[in-house]
C-alpha cells in the first residue's frame, strides 16, 4: 500500500511573524536585524580595505 505524501506545510511561527511562509521581505525586517545586517557589511568592508587599502 503506498502511501500519499504531505504537501510540505511551512511551520506556524514562520506565517505568523510574516503573514507568510518563507523568510521575510525587505520591508518586514525588523529594525534591529536590519542594523546588524549593516553593521555587519560595514565590518566586511573594513577588512577589505585593510587587507587591500580599497572597499570592493
Amino acid at each position: 500500500m503506498e502511501r500519499k505524501q504531505r504537501p510540505e506545510v511551512p511551520v506556524p511561527e514562520q506565517i505568523e511573524r510574516w503573514h507568510h511562509p518563507g523568510p521575510p521581505t525587505v520591508d518586514e525586517v525588523p529594525e534591529e536585524i536590519e542594523e546588524q545586517r549593516l553593521e555587519a557589511t560595514r565590518r566586511q568592508q573594513k577588512m577589505t580595505e585593510d587587507k587591500t587599502g580599497e572597499a570592493e
